[in-house]
Formats: structure tokens, sequence, C-alpha cells
């Protein structure tokens, strides 16, 4: 099972003139605050590649772990073990630079996220919105507070990432995999997930589309024809406001920490 995580910092821009009576070949001194906020960048692309480094070792050996209890069968081949094996050596190396403790990986991720928010980096904020693990309940506050401008900011700007994370469906045993997302009050209506699977279906094509509706008309069951009318009226809407020259989507919208498969 993946770990997520996400941030917060503020950083005020202020823009540094050169003295007028400056030499012509001497450079101004760099904004201190320009400066922050790409450190602030550096440092959380750091700690999710660290991150995802452990994320893929922890799924690779957890697949391992498990042929070699239930013995070999085509997903477990000795060629597929050999692969899966070569794979956890591979982002090991890769490691250098990274803990190895998924806690301090966790935990570097979240406090790098929160700090970085503040750049406006629409990467940054995707990753916020898409939440953390091992939350705490005074994480809560201001999650949902932080969020609730993004998802705003993000539908503005066409992003199919926040609108993926609002899509998630409703499961049995509840929302499937939506991490700190759960804390939204949106999220968890059969409204909700109507209206965003609705706007990802206008975007997509091919068999992703197909997969889109399904989750659509899955939704559909639980609501009026006229609560029906309003959401899909509000997804044209949007998708004619902010979404008609964001990509076309053949697939869903990659999120923010990529684990590869590992069969």
């Amino acid at each position: 099972m993946c770990r997520a995580v996400l941030c917060r910092l503020l950083v005020v821009a202020m823009l540094v003139a050169p003295a007028l009576h400056a030499s012509p070949t001497r450079r101004a001194k760099p904004p201190a605050t320009k400066v922050s906020s790409q450190a602030a960048l550096d440092a959380f692309h750091q700690a999710r590649h660290c991150l995802e480094l452990g994320l893929n070792i922890e799924s690779l050996s957890n697949v391992r772990q498990i042929c070699n209890r239930d013995g070999v069968s085509d997903r477990c081949s000795a060629s597929r073990q050999a692969w899966r094996a070569h794979r956890i050596e591979q982002f090991q190396r890769a490691q250098s630079g990274c803990s190895a403790d998924p806690k301090v990986q966790e935990a570097d991720f979240r406090a790098t996220l929160i700090a970085a928010v503040a750049t406006g980096d629409p990467d940054v904020e995707d990753c916020y919105v898409e939440g953390w693990s091992n939350a705490t309940s005074a994480d809560i506050p201001m999650y949902v507070r932080t969020s609730e401008q993004l998802i705003a900011k993000g539908l503005a700007r066409g992003d199919w990432r926040i609108v993926a994370v609002l899509a998630n469906p409703i499961e049995p045993e509840g929302l499937a995999g939506a991490g700190m997302a759960i804390n939204l009050p949106q999220l968890g209506s059969w409204m909700t997930d109507y209206r965003f699977n609705r706007l990802l279906w206008l975007g997509a094509r091919g068999q992703y589309a197909d997969m889109e509706n399904f989750e659509v008309e899955a939704a559909a069951r639980w609501l009026r024809p006229a609560a029906r009318r309003r959401a899909d009226a509000w997804a044209q809407a949007e998708f004619r406001r902010h979404f008609s020259h964001s990509p076309v989507l053949d697939q869903a919208p990659r999120g923010c920490l990529h684990v590869e498969p590992a069969d």
C-alpha cells in the first residue's frame, strides 16, 4: 500500500533592484525570497524522489515475498522474480543521499511539501490536495483549509489531477485510496463522485472514456434525474470555462507519487 504525504509554507516575493550607482559589471544580489522558494522546491523534489524509491522497493519486495510463499505461477516465475530482484537493486543504488527508513522518507516528504506549498508550484499544490500518510488530528484543519483554496486554483487552471482526486469513487468500505483527501467536506457524496467523473469523461478518449463512463453510470444510480441534470450542466460549464484547452486524457491523470507495477 502506498504511503502518501503533503505540505505548506509562506513565502513573500520581493524583488531587489540593483543600486543606481552600481558598476555595469556588478550583478544584483538575488532576492532572498526567490532563493528560499527554489530551495523549498528543491527539497520537496528530493524528498519525493526518495519516497518514490522507497515505495517502489516496498512494492516489489512485497510481491517477491508473496511469490516465495505461494510458489511458482505465471506471476511468480523465476524470470519475474529475478526481474524484481534486479529492479530492487537498481532502486537501492539510486537511494544515495536518501534515508532507507520509510518513516523518515514519509516525514521528510510531509515536511517539505508543507514548506513548498506557498511557492504556488502546481505540482506541489496537486500533491498537497492528494494528502499524506500518518496524518495526525492536528494536520486535518490546516489540510482542509489549504486544500479548499488549492482546489479552486487547480480547477481554474484546468488541472485534471485535481479533478481526479475529487472523482475518487465511493466503495463499500469507504473512499478508495483517498488518503488525507477523505477529510475534504465535498468528498464522499454521490453528487461529487458523479460531477467530477462526468468532468473527467468530457476530457477523456478511448478506453479511458469508457472507464469514466462506467464510474458516471455507477454514481448515477444513486441520484435523482433532476440532480443528474444539474451535475451534467455543471460539468459542461466547468469544462467550457477551464478545461477545453487542457490535454486530452487517454489515461487517468498521474498522481503525485509514481510506483511502477510490480507484476
